[in-house]
């Protein structure tokens, strides 16, 4: 990955990875017809949904924790990403793909992934 300088560069990287992991993803217009705190990013892939609010060397404002918090309380997937966590982002997305070939398969994912998985997840939750 590149050197970060400003929270345009880390929003360019994740959508690398959203198309990289084969996610469809969109970003809401942040203007006076959109609704305040809304993530940057919102996605969806086999029935999971995904909100990424994106920062360079800032935390979410109070609107857009409660949307994250909104999302995950309704078992969507809710992440902050920086310029700190851009190599979680596309660690987890990497383990979730493993993941899911498992339950496609009918099988539950291994300890190895399932493990892993969690803590990276908790990684990119920090912060709301």
């Amino acid at each position: 990955m590149r050197i970060m300088r400003r929270e345009r560069d880390v929003k360019a990287e994740v959508k690398k990875i959203f198309d990289r992991h084969k996610w469809f993803w969109f970003c809401p217009p942040a203007n006076a017809y959109g609704k305040s705190g809304i993530s940057d990013f919102l996605a969806i892939r086999d029935g999971i949904f995904m909100a990424v609010e994106t920062k360079f060397d800032d935390q979410p404002t109070a609107l857009q924790q409660g949307f994250l918090s909104s999302i995950a309380a309704e078992t969507g997937f809710a992440f902050v990403v920086d310029e700190k966590r851009l190599v979680a982002f596309d660690q987890w997305m990497g383990l979730f793909d493993q993941a899911v070939g498992f339950a496609k398969d009918n099988m539950t994912p291994p300890v190895e992934i399932g493990g892993p998985l969690l803590d990276v997840q908790k990684i990119l939750m920090q912060g709301y």
